[in-house]
């Protein structure tokens, strides 16, 4: 058993380590002590009665979190390293409560049953910080930092709802009352948000492991969207993206027949891009290859058949979403645009 017999060393660390970005004075064991308080969308809220916190690359994942009493939080330890749970109930600062050692790979969960704020640390690694929130402890709103009220967000779908355990790729989240600031949460790491507008989220999924999780969208006040087991982390392979999966659609032009790669296929590497047509086109026809940021990667012309475009050489791309736009002018002088998207993996 590793119990805590430094009572007063891991009190006073407890006392500097305190949740929280603006500062306030208060009294704790007859000391004061500066507090500094978190914004409230740092600190993710679960609806259910079991929560996992991830012990990963020396840190607690989420770090912050708010629960309703009777909530069991499992501490998994996916590190390489061994690590303890040591808490505090702040009304009670002196009664520390310290895990067994956490070897790699193993658990330990503590039910919390009363409302308050709980501060913990590792206890071998005491930089490692965290907290708990309880119900809802009078202390909670002198302890946060709101934002501006907002509507609540709400969450509709997730295009698409699977993604590689590496992460690194977009996915389109529908909904609405998303606001600058809006945060998306997979289990126990942020995803890259950028919101493109109250009803729209592009976000950038983080690396994870192989799991189906629940997602939470939480607006800078703190509202909150739990979207239970909603976006699934997979070991996949370089597997081609069928089509009626894809979250971009294709934008075909008159005498289409074809295109390569095919829109909303998957490629790992790529020499050259091209359209073909059933009826000639003439010359000041293009193609352009841009990535999702409209950034112009390379630019085609009119094959010698006169009955397609073509890049023919595309430079090497990184992993990611690219979108080939084509001019098509016909004879005659009519002319239509179209595009279509591919995956690099």
């Amino acid at each position: 058993m590793h119990k805590i017999k430094r009572g007063w060393l891991i009190a006073s660390i407890f006392i500097l380590i305190i949740l929280i970005s603006a500062c306030q004075r208060t009294q704790i064991s007859g000391k004061e002590i500066n507090e500094e308080k978190i914004p409230a969308m740092n600190v993710i809220s679960y609806d259910k009665d079991e929560v996992e916190v991830v012990i990963d690359d020396l840190a607690f994942l989420p770090a912050f979190i708010h629960i309703k009493p009777g909530t069991a939080v499992t501490w998994i330890n996916k590190d390489n390293a061994e690590h303890t749970v040591a808490f505090n109930n702040r009304k009670i600062p002196s009664g520390i409560t310290e895990s067994d050692v956490i070897k790699e790979g193993g658990s330990y969960i503590q039910i919390f049953n009363e409302e308050g704020i709980y501060d913990y640390i590792c206890g071998i690694h005491p930089f490692m910080k965290g907290g708990i929130i309880v119900g809802n402890p009078a202390e909670m709103n002198l302890m946060m930092e709101f934002a501006d009220d907002t509507l609540a967000p709400k969450v509709f779908s997730i295009s698409p709802d699977k993604g590689s355990v590496n992460g690194d790729e977009k996915i389109i989240i529908k909904g609405e009352n998303f606001v600058s600031g809006t945060t998306v949460f997979f289990h126990h790491l942020f995803g890259k948000v950028t919101v493109l507008d109250s009803n729209t989220l592009e976000v950038i999924t983080p690396e994870h492991y192989a799991a189906k999780i629940d997602v939470i969208i939480t607006n800078p006040d703190g509202d909150h969207f739990t979207f239970s087991e909603s976006f699934e982390f997979a070991e996949m392979g370089s597997k081609e993206i069928e089509p009626a999966q894809f979250m971009y659609d294709e934008k075909k032009t008159p005498h289409f027949t074809g295109s390569v790669p095919e829109h909303g296929s998957s490629v790992s590497s790529l020499k050259s891009i091209s359209i073909s047509f059933n009826y000639p086109i003439v010359k000041g026809s293009t193609i352009i290859l841009y990535d999702l940021e409209s950034n112009k990667i390379a630019e085609g012309a009119v094959t010698l058949t006169k009955l397609g475009l073509e890049i023919s050489s595309v430079p090497a791309l990184s992993k990611g979403i690219y979108k080939a736009a084509y001019h098509a002018i016909w004879l005659g002088g009519s002319y239509h645009d179209g595009e279509f998207y591919f995956n690099v993996v």
